[in-house]
C-alpha cells in the first residue's frame, strides 16, 4: 500500500466527533503554515482522533495541526482510557509498513531459507552496533529471519559514510560490498542512480534517529540491535501477550 492509499484508507476509518468551530483553512495553506514552523516538508494530511485536528506526515515525522492553522502539537499521543493506547506509534507503524513496501526493491536483502519473518533494518556500516548485527546474519536467517537493510548514514547526506552507502549501493554485487564494508574495508566510490537519499529521507520521516533501527514485519520497532536469540523471545512474548489480550 502506498503512502497516499495508507492515508485514504485511515480517512475511512477513523471517525471525529464534530467539526471545529473555527473555519478551516485549505490544504495548501495549511501544509506551508506547519512546515514554516517545523522546517520540514508535509506529505499529507490526515484525520486525527482529536477533534478539530489532523495528524500531518512530514520529513521529520508525525505531529498534529489544528484545522485553523492555530495551533501544533508535536509528540505522542495516547488514547487514555482502556485499554490505553499510543495513537501516535500505531499511526508510524502502519506508514512504515506502507513505506516499507514502497522501498523493498531497493532494499539489500539477506533471505532466510525457511522465512518466518521479515526485519526492515536502517544500517550504517560506520556504526559499530550495526557490524555486531551484521556478523550475527548467517544466525537470523537461519532462525527465519529475512533481512532487508535500507541506508541511513547518521551523518547526513553530506557525511564521508552517505558517499560510501551510494557506492555499495551501486556496486557490482550490493551485497557482497554491504560484508566487506561492515568487516571494515573500503568500498571503492563509484556514482549511479542509487535510493541511499530516499531510504535517508523516510527513516527520517519515520523517527529513525540512529543505528541499527530493526523493525518487524507489522511495521513495529524492536529498538536497536537485538540478538538473534532475544529478537526469538521477544517475538514469542509478543505473540503470547496477544493471544492472552483476545
Amino acid at each position: 500500500m502506498s503512502i497516499k492509499g495508507w492515508v485514504l484508507a485511515l480517512a475511512t476509518t477513523v471517525l471525529t466527533v464534530s467539526v471545529s468551530a473555527a473555519p478551516a483553512l485549505d490544504e495548501a495553506t495549511l501544509k506551508a503554515r506547519a512546515e514554516a514552523l517545523v522546517g520540514a516538508p508535509v506529505r499529507a494530511l490526515a484525520p486525527s482522533p482529536v477533534e478539530g485536528f489532523y495528524e500531518a506526515i512530514s520529513d521529520g515525522g508525525i505531529f498534529y495541526v489544528s484545522k485553523d492553522g492555530e495551533y501544533l502539537m508535536y509528540g505522542k499521543l495516547f488514547k487514555m482510557t482502556a485499554p490505553v493506547t499510543d495513537l501516535t506509534e500505531q499511526s508510524y507503524s502502519k506508514l512504515r509498513q506502507a513505506t516499507f513496501a514502497e522501498l523493498a526493491d531497493t532494499a539489500i536483502v539477506y533471505p532466510a531459507k525457511k522465512p518466518k519473518h521479515v526485519l526492515t533494518v536502517f544500517t550504517d556500516p560506520t556504526c559499530g552496533y550495526c557490524r555486531k548485527f551484521h556478523e550475527q546474519m548467517k544466525q537470523y536467517n537461519a532462525l527465519g529471519f529475512t533481512v532487508r537493510y535500507l541506508a541511513f548514514p547518521r551523518g547526513g547526506q553530506q557525511s564521508p559514510a552517505f558517499t560510501e552507502m551510494e557506492a555499495i549501493w551501486c556496486a557490482k554485487d550490493p551485497r557482497e560490498a554491504m560484508d566487506k564494508a561492515k568487516g571494515g574495508q573500503t568500498i571503492k566510490t563509484k556514482n549511479c542512480a542509487n535510493p541511499v537519499a530516499e531510504h535517508y529521507a523516510a527513516g527520517s520521516m519515520l523517527g529513525v534517529r540512529g543505528t541499527p533501527a530493526v523493525y518487524l514485519d507489522d511495521g513495529v520497532q524492536v529498538g536497536g540491535y537485538i540478538s538473534p536469540d532475544d529478537l526469538v523471545k521477544l517475538i514469542a512474548a509478543q505473540q503470547s501477550e496477544a493471544k492472552a489480550g483476545k
